[in-house]
């Protein structure tokens, strides 16, 4: 009566964003390597130049499509202890991704084997940019060089992703002294790769682990919550580029949260508290390629944040 084996399968999409399909076209000047546009510009064949680019919003943009299982168990161990234990798997294919004209140049050419549908050799003479004529490019007759590119986001490979969650709960009633709440989770990414490549866990932006650990003591009206939050250690940007005057491991990154609460009589809650409450700054990687010089998908550089919050129900 005290454990529950439990699996599920689903099949799900995610449709483009608004901006995605409505942006308007916009130029942009990209640097690519091309034979045909180098040999006519008298250019060594392997050189590197500019060409006329139009971002658009792609007309033929689908929505991703997904397939996702899990299996794990429940378990009530005891009065005061319970956990679960879950192995997903996701699959998306079509994952909307922006494609660049360097990706597009070869895809056409046959050089490039992670190509989305809707690419095409554009009109010569058409006004660029046209945004009905979809993704693509259009070359001089004859030379062969790049007149110009359309390009944008599309629906490009695949992203496979398995991992496990433990989840750990603890329920202690002191009695007259109140009762102690305690939660403990655990995310284990086990594999993300995208379009078949190598598996980038552990990578820059990629941690292995997360874990969350959540106490709550509740006395009569009042209570008071502490929650620590952890994000594994990663690669640094450095090592990936071989880089040997900054470390190749990044390290660690934990904060605290602290808040107290009491429930009024009249249904209202007051709640006050402090969001990262030692004031820890971000994991600083200074060859991070946004240029903020730390991932600001993983960490934040809003430090000590205290709040204050009234909740009335009706």
């Amino acid at each position: 009566e005290n454990l529950v084996l439990r699996a599920s399968y689903g099949q799900g999409f995610r449709a483009p964003t608004l901006d995605i399909l409505s942006q308007q076209p916009s130029f942009s000047a990209d640097t690519v390597t091309d034979r045909a546009t180098c040999v006519a510009f008298g250019l060594a064949p392997t050189c590197s130049i500019q060409i006329n680019a139009y971002v658009i919003g792609n007309p033929n943009l689908a929505s991703e499509t997904s397939d996702q299982f899990s299996m794990g168990f429940a378990w009530d161990a005891t009065d005061w202890l319970n956990l679960s234990v879950d192995y997903w798997d996701t699959k998306i294919d079509g994952r909307i991704a922006a494609i660049s004209s360097g990706q597009i140049i070869n895809c056409l050419a046959g050089a490039s084997s992670n190509c989305p549908p809707g690419l095409s050799n554009l009109p010569v003479n058409a006004q660029p940019p046209v945004p009905a004529n979809g993704l693509g490019l259009a070359r001089v007759p004859g030379t062969g060089e790049i007149l110009y590119v359309q390009r944008g986001f599309t629906n490009l490979g695949t992203i496979d992703s398995n991992g496990i969650d433990l989840n750990v709960r603890t329920n202690f009633d002191f009695g007259d002294y109140g009762n102690l709440r305690n939660q403990f989770q655990l995310g284990y990414v086990r594999d993300f790769s995208i379009d078949g490549g190598d598996n980038i866990v552990d990578e820059p932006s990629t941690p292995k682990y997360r874990a969350t650990v959540n106490s709550e003591w509740t006395y009569g009206d009042f209570s008071v919550a502490w929650n620590i939050n952890y994000i594994h250690h990663t690669q640094s940007t450095a090592g990936t580029l071989g880089d040997t005057d900054y470390p190749d491991r990044l390290p660690s990154w934990t904060t605290h949260d602290l808040q107290a609460t009491w429930s009024a009589p009249w249904n209202g809650r007051f709640t006050v508290g402090v969001q990262n409450l030692a004031d820890k700054g971000p994991v600083i990687d200074p060859y991070d390629p946004t240029g903020r010089g730390f991932d600001f998908s993983l960490y934040d550089q809003y430090g000590r944040t205290p709040y204050f919050r009234y909740t009335q129900t009706f």
